[in-house]
């Protein structure tokens, strides 16, 4: 039991280091927002100061940072963190972290991250380095939509036309200036069903007796340069297509545009 309660403590002091405001933030960005920035603010509650040895994030599009390297008792510190939107639309869950270390009681310098052994212990503290988890949910308004995303022929089917839906969802109109197919073979043609709001593009292929992966290019008068280009696909293919099955469409590589 003793044994117990000492591991019990043991875990709540840890916890208790870095006490911060929110672990959980969740953000919605303006719609002609290029990018997201926030913090996570703390207090250090530790004895002993605490050398920051990373801060970083599950996705290379957000870049974070401690304002300080180096914290000690009542210290209060934040982390900010950029998230740049490109193309990115909808709910999106990322996790940011920062890593660090104890000093020793001596005062030695912490050791450099490259020197830390093989399960992150710093043989200058021989304190094992501690990591603290934040989460970030980010809910990006989606103001120029394609639907659907992936438009199918079955391979030896009528090459009939299919219609692909665009809307704007802004305050202000946004045009299609331009519409184009990557394949020769399957022709894109413009349709305006309401300027600046709905579109209609209607792609026909002049053959469906290949399997065949191809990409529309959507180009915009918006403002906003994540808004300017937007992208569909489409394929001739001998299997049902996913979006049919109700499982997400995941659009092919570029390897897979070139064949």
């Amino acid at each position: 039991m003793r044994i117990l309660t000492c591991l019990l403590l043991g875990i709540s002091l840890v916890q208790a280091e870095l006490v911060f405001e929110k672990e959980h933030l969740e953000l919605s960005p303006k719609p002609d927002a290029e990018s997201v920035t926030a913090t996570f603010a703390f207090k250090y509650t530790g004895e002993r100061p605490i050398n920051v040895q990373e801060v970083d994030a599950n996705c290379g599009c957000i870049s974070a940072t401690s304002d300080k390297d180096r914290y000690v008792k009542g210290d209060s510190g934040k982390i900010t963190f950029v998230f740049e939107l490109a193309s990115k639309e909808g709910k999106q869950s990322n996790l940011v972290w920062m890593t660090y270390t104890e000093e020793a009681v001596g005062g030695k310098k912490p050791a450099a991250k490259k020197d830390l052994g093989p399960s992150g212990e710093d043989p200058n503290t021989l304190v094992t380095s501690k990591t603290k988890s934040l989460n970030v949910d980010i809910d990006i308004p989606i103001i120029v939509n394609v639907e659907p995303k992936m438009t199918t022929w079955e391979v030896g089917s009528k090459p009939e036309p299919r219609e692909v839906k665009v809307t704007m969802a802004h305050l202000t109109p946004i045009r299609i200036t331009e519409v184009k197919s990557s394949r020769e073979d399957v022709k894109a043609e413009l349709k305006t069903v309401k300027d600046g709001e709905s579109y209609i593009i209607t792609l026909t292929p002049s053959s469906t007796e290949k399997k065949r992966l191809g990409m529309l290019t959507i180009v915009t008068d918006s403002k906003a340069t994540r808004h300017k280009k937007k992208l569909g696909f489409f394929s001739i293919a001998s299997e049902l297509p996913k979006e049919a099955s109700g499982e997400p469409v995941i659009p092919p590589t570029r390897e897979a545009l070139r064949r």
